[in-house]
Formats: structure tokens, sequence, C-alpha cells
């Protein structure tokens, strides 16, 4: 009979931390919005293809498959990064954004992420949730793409 070890196995906190750095992403969703503010964007949903673990503050942590959301503004410098990347229009209408967004689907780049730390707060009483084992704070981990810097199409799907 094989035997099985849970020793190693680490509970988790919700999304992994991802060291700040350079990342492999592949486009999951893109799509045409508008902010709460009213400005016209691009809702980015990108997956990390590589690397597929890194070492964080607890050991190697799996990465591969994390999500990672970017909301370029329509006109901004981030979404004129994804345009020169993925050789898209420098001119465009407006209403025709949401064929552009859906070219770029499957298609994978390298990004520099920047990962802040948050304190996960208690819905009802708006305060820092505790872990009850180690009585420290629960954290969660907000992922921005600071930059976008070149095409990866080794990783792009189809």
């Amino acid at each position: 009979m094989a035997t099985v070890s849970l020793k190693e196995i680490t509970e988790s906190s919700g999304r992994p931390y991802l060291p700040n750095g350079t990342y492999t992403l592949r486009i999951v969703e893109a799509e045409r919005k508008v902010s709460s503010k009213g400005n016209d964007m691009v809702a980015v949903v990108a997956e990390v293809v590589e690397p597929t673990e890194v070492n964080g503050p607890n050991g190697f942590v799996e990465v591969g498959g994390v999500q990672v959301r970017d909301y370029p503004l329509i006109p901004s410098r981030s979404l004129k990064e994804y345009h020169k990347i993925f050789d898209l229009p420098e001119e465009f209408e407006l209403e025709d954004y949401d064929e552009i967004a859906d070219g770029i689907k499957g298609k994978a780049f390298k990004a520099v992420l920047y990962t802040k730390s948050e304190a996960r707060m208690d819905e009802i009483t708006g305060d820092p949730m505790i872990d009850p084992i180690s009585n420290q704070p629960l954290a969660t981990y907000r992922y921005n793409v600071e930059r976008r810097l070149e095409a990866a199409p080794d990783h792009d799907l189809g």
C-alpha cells in the first residue's frame, strides 16, 4: 500500500504571493468596458504561464495559472503598450474595440508585475480578519501590471 504524506502541504490564504518581477502572462479574456468613473477601458484577465512556481515568504508556491487583472484606460500608455507588442492599430473606432480585444485572447506576453499585500477585512465589521490558529492578520495580495514588455508567441494558444 502507498504511503501518503500531508506534512509538506501548507494552508492556503487565498491568492499566492508573487514576488515583484517579470512574468509571462497569457490573455484569457479582454473586453471593452466602462469604469465606475465612466471612463472607457479594457478589462484584461491574464494567467501566469511562466514561471510556474516562485519562492515566496513561506517557501516555493505554485503560481502557474494564477489570474492577473489589468484595466488600461482608452486611451492610455498601458493600452498603447498592448497595441505595440501585439501590432494592433494605433487608431481605431471606439465602438469597434470589442473586435480588437477578441483578437488578443490566447496571446502571451512578458510583463513586470508588482504585488501589494493588503489586510483581509471582515465584510460585516470592517475589522482586519485574524487567523484563529496563528493570531496573525490574514493577508490577500493584489497584483498590478506595471509594464507590458513584449509578445511571447511561444506561449500563445492556437
